[in-house]
């Protein structure tokens, strides 16, 4: 995700939370930017028809803007609650579109299988929610790392820091994570 460090962002988000809400529009005005490429590798991961990116920002930040009990530290901590809520707003996407199609596929293009450039249609994105989820219930880290990487595009720096634990084990996470997503989801094919 590699981000310029905007040192005004954790002032702002603090203030926000106390409920100024010109500090959350100045706040979301910095990082309009960050959001539009956090958006678009979202967007990437599922249909191309499904959402344009600006409506994907446009979204994130009325769910952002509404939600009451918002808790955040700093930036990323920011990023990746709003990565969190663009996977539920293609989740939600998917769900409407299947229901108008009554079984129709979507595919989500997402998980490079290696990490390398290849990456690998899944099922689609109701499918992809559907392991996170079972993952979230055997482990919580290991399921907001695949939510982090996946939705969020962090870093496994970024993702050490948010969750207060050493790259090397959110190494080891992603890895396992990764190939037992697969799994599963090859598993329900």
């Amino acid at each position: 995700m590699s981000c310029m460090v905007q040192p005004d962002i954790t002032h702002l988000l603090a203030a926000w939370q106390a409920g100024d809400s010109t500090a959350r529009d100045q706040m979301f005005s910095l990082v309009h930017s960050e959001l539009k490429i956090l958006a678009r590798s979202a967007k990437n991961r599922s249909s191309p028809q499904s959402i344009q990116v600006t409506e994907l920002i446009n979204e994130a930040y009325l769910r952002l803007a509404e939600g009451k009990e918002l808790v955040f530290q700093n930036r990323l901590q920011f990023f990746a609650l709003a990565g969190q809520i663009m996977r539920h707003i293609l989740v939600d996407l998917a769900r409407q579109k299947q229901a108008i199609k009554r079984g129709g596929q979507e595919s989500l293009r997402t998980l490079d299988e290696n990490d390398s450039g290849g990456s690998v249609l899944l099922d689609d994105i109701l499918g992809v929610d559907s392991v996170l989820q079972e993952l979230e219930q055997h482990d919580v880290r290991k399921a907001k790392i695949v939510e982090m990487k996946v939705f969020a595009g962090m870093t496994m720096s970024e993702m050490a820091s948010i969750l207060g634990v050493t790259e090397k084990t959110v190494q080891r996470d992603w890895h396992f994570s990764k190939n037992w997503l697969f799994q599963r989801l090859r598993q329900k094919d």
